[in-house]
């Protein structure tokens, strides 16, 4: 009977040990379980990290490409201002070219334009002097007319005087012919009267 019951009581240690076992190996797998679970929910973390850091890495990148789409905007209207600038600039010596050249312009007007005056001024001036020389002509002319004229005169007076001359001689031959003949006259009466008183 003892034999028996250590028998029983050893078999019921040995079970209560496997038990314990059993319930150790439980803890164990149980464990094991949750560190498989652990494992799992820390993969899933890590995933989820990964997941995030990729999307964080992604967005970075938007960001990163976004800031360059900004920047070349900015670029780009920097390009475009210094385009207008230089159109402006271009446009602004265009305009300061067609002043200037409308500046030589106005000077070759008024070059042109004093120019003209002065040929004006010439011709004025020519025209001036062919009438000096002109009236300077027509006064020797008149003068020329003038000597003529008492040229005509004189000789004109030299044939009055010729003329008159003319008639005293004209007059004196009369004068002496009447002399003449009165004497002559005077010579028969006083022949006649000779003859009378000789008869």
């Amino acid at each position: 009977m003892h034999e028996e019951t250590i028998a029983i009581a050893v078999a019921q240690v040995q079970t209560l040990k496997n038990s314990v076992l059993q319930e150790q190996t439980l803890k164990t797998v149980i464990m094991q379980e949750q560190a498989i679970k652990t494992a799992v929910i820390q993969e899933q973390k890590l995933k989820t990290l990964i997941v995030q850091g990729q999307t964080m890495k992604i967005a970075i990148m938007q960001e990163q490409t976004l800031k360059t789409a900004i920047w070349e905007e900015q670029m780009l209207s920097t390009v475009i201002m210094q385009d207008q600038t230089l159109k402006t600039a271009v446009m602004q010596e265009q305009t300061l070219n067609t002043v200037i050249m409308q500046e030589q312009t106005m000077k070759t007007v008024v070059i042109w334009e004093q120019t003209w005056k002065i040929t004006i001024m010439q011709e004025q001036t020519l025209k001036s002097e062919v009438m000096q020389e002109h009236t300077l002509k027509t006064v020797i002319v008149q003068e020329q007319t003038l000597k003529t004229v008492i040229v005509q005169e004189q000789t004109l007076k030299t044939v009055i005087m010729q003329e008159q001359t003319r008639k005293i001689a004209v007059m004196q031959d009369k004068t002496l012919k009447t002399s003449i003949l009165e004497e002559k006259t005077l010579k028969i009466v006083i022949m006649h009267e000779e003859k009378i008183k000789i008869a």
